[in-house]
């Protein structure tokens, strides 16, 4: 990740923090603009002008340190000193003081870092910043470090600071690739060193093997470990006719190619299409809610016209689990498919006719890996990178402990039920080579720490907010080095972004475009594109594809509002650079806290 996405990430967070919203034990800076009858004043925090109900006596024009005490319908803050502070020396001096720390001249700097960029903290991430200082030796990079989580709201601890201080100086395409040549060049190679290579290789290129070769050596694998999992991709996606069953598929693919009578008999294009539409028509609901999903067509599948009641019922369950958006833009396209009318009740034919289609968790994943084989099309290259990107997750294993706490619920299954990934193969060899030398560093360490620190700084929750960081290699699909994500927004109730209010950056490193960053805002579903790339066809390009932009958006019932296209920002720009749009500013009636 280069400097200027850092740059840029950080003053995202800056101008969010200005407009975000306060969690109980947080320390913010705050001035007095003015005093009013009653007890009242007019409060600046951040960007946000707020009115005070005053409990302590405070004097207009100064400034003082806050600390929240608790979030609601009214907000408490303490003052955390009582004197005039004069200068930024003596309010780093009161401050220190009151959080009961001992003075040092890097935490001093610290401090005055965050005084000055109006980010916000607690005396919990203060007190261990103040402790890692103490025992960095290189004290600058340190303080560049801290202050980067506390912009991006990140705990501090150990942890992720090594996490960060590792960040910049590394990638996954050049850890891989050091890694994957180490073992090409190793002899005999055991039996997780070979998975691991293959899984190395999968990560780290894309084959130029044709997908047809693809899917025929996949059916032979399967049928020789009797695995029906293509066979029923095919069955689903309509590709094969339902009679035909799991013992006829394999005598027939078990035959030479020009007997076979199953071998692709639909033409390639379609066979292609048909799989790109069951990937389309995946609903993101995990296996219970499939579940839940089947019993609510049970309940609605009756004859007769549906009842205001059941229609409430399905448009709970639509809303509940966040997924309206994408059931409105399948039944569109379901609706036009099959010829049915716009009526309400055949909402419930929609419903039953995706459940039909969806898929377990082990034929998912195998869908996931077949789209990735295919050769991208304008039309298809949404389907291609997010193909890409759950792929790429599942296969280094950035969801590796979420399967071990899954896995633990279901009554404790074994290790063996996990699926194997890069992370879970890299802990077995590194705990082989330590017990036969504890003292030195396994070659496989490296990497597992990257993928560590990948997953630590990955998911950052405060308050009503939530903050997800995606770090993977680009290699497959054709960027030269790592594909940096960044999503942040308002948090719904089943802990997920709110897709009407959110932000994302895309860091890529293209080969021709080479280094671009896209800063996309969504507010109220209009959205806003700025474009940071410094190549001289970059804005002719942008125009060409911005009416497919439209269109997309449009589909999945967003409006594209704006798209703009800027160069990339100079260290003399970074600080011109800001949010385009807050994500959101309080907004109450009345007296918004007390102090």
């Amino acid at each position: 990740m280069t400097s200027i996405y850092s740059s840029i990430t950080s003053l995202v967070h800056k101008s969010n923090n200005q407009n975000g919203v306060l969690i109980p034990g947080q320390v913010i800076r705050g001035k007095v603009l003015k005093l009013f009858a009653n007890q009242q004043a007019l409060i600046q925090l951040g960007n946000q002008q707020l009115v005070a109900q005053l409990q302590t006596p405070l004097a207009s024009a100064d400034s003082y340190w806050f600390q929240v005490q608790s979030t609601g319908d009214s907000i408490h803050l303490k003052v955390l000193s009582d004197k005039k502070a004069l200068t930024e020396g003596q309010i780093i001096t009161q401050l220190i003081q009151s959080l009961g720390l001992k003075d040092q001249k890097a935490g001093q700097a610290l401090l005055m870092q965050l005084l000055r960029d109006n980010i916000p903290f607690t005396p919990k991430d203060i007190k261990a910043a103040f402790d890692i200082l103490k025992h960095s030796p290189d004290k600058k990079a340190a303080l560049d470090t801290l202050v980067s989580l506390f912009s991006s709201r990140i705990p501090i601890s150990p942890a992720t600071f090594e996490a960060f201080s590792t960040d910049s100086k590394q990638s996954f395409t050049k850890q891989i690739d050091m890694l994957y040549q180490s073992l090409r060049e190793t002899g005999p190679l055991s039996n997780e060193q070979t998975k691991l290579l293959a899984m190395l290789e999968s990560v780290r290129s894309n084959t130029n093997q044709s997908f047809v070769s693809y899917v025929t050596q996949r059916i032979k694998q399967e049928i020789t470990t009797n695995n029906p999992m293509m066979y029923n991709l095919f069955q689903k996606a309509g590709l094969l006719d339902s009679h035909v069953s799991w013992e006829q598929w394999k005598v027939e693919w078990s035959k030479p190619m020009g007997e076979n009578s199953l071998a692709l008999s639909s033409s390639l294009d379609q066979v292609k299409l048909k799989l790109q539409e069951l990937y389309a028509n995946q609903l993101p609901l995990t296996s219970n809610q499939k579940q839940q999903l089947v019993t609510l067509i049970q309940r609605l599948d009756g004859n007769g016209t549906r009842t205001d009641a059941q229609l409430a019922v399905l448009e709970k369950f639509l809303d509940k689990f966040q997924i309206k958006p994408v059931f409105s833009s399948i039944e569109n396209r379901l609706a036009g498919n099959q010829s049915v009318s716009g009526q309400e009740w055949n909402r419930v034919q929609l419903l039953q006719t995706l459940s039909n289609l969806q898929l377990d968790t082990t034929s998912s994943k195998g869908l996931v890996d077949v789209v990735t084989k295919m050769p991208v099309s304008s039309d298809s290259s949404s389907l291609h990178f997010l193909a890409h990107i759950k792929q790429a997750i599942r296969l280094l294993g950035l969801d590796y402990e979420q399967q071990v706490v899954h896995l633990a619920k279901q009554n404790g299954l074994e290790h063996a039920d996990l699926d194997s990934s890069i992370k879970s193969l890299l802990i077995e060899l590194v705990q082989q080579e330590k017990g036969t030398n504890p003292t030195s560093q396994s070659r496989f360490e490296p990497l597992l720490q990257l993928i560590t620190n990948a997953q630590l700084v990955s998911n950052h929750q405060l308050g009503p907010y939530i903050q997800l960081n995606v770090q993977l290699p680009g290699s497959t699909l054709g960027v030269k080095d790592d594909i940096n994500l960044t999503f942040e927004g308002q948090k719904t109730a089943s802990g997920e972004i709110n897709p009407d209010f959110c932000r994302i950056l895309f860091y890529l490193q293209l080969h021709q475009l080479e280094e671009t960053i896209i800063d996309m805002n969504v507010q109220k579903r209009n959205v806003h594109v700025t474009i940071y790339n410094d190549h001289p066809m970059t804005e002719k390009l942008v125009n060409q594809f911005k009416d497919a932009l439209h269109h997309g958006l449009d589909s999945l019932q967003y409006q594209l509002s704006t798209i703009h296209v800027k160069t990339l920002p100079t260290d003399e720009g970074k600080k011109d650079f800001q949010a385009t749009t807050p994500i959101e500013v309080m907004n109450r009636k009345g007296v918004d806290f007390k102090i």
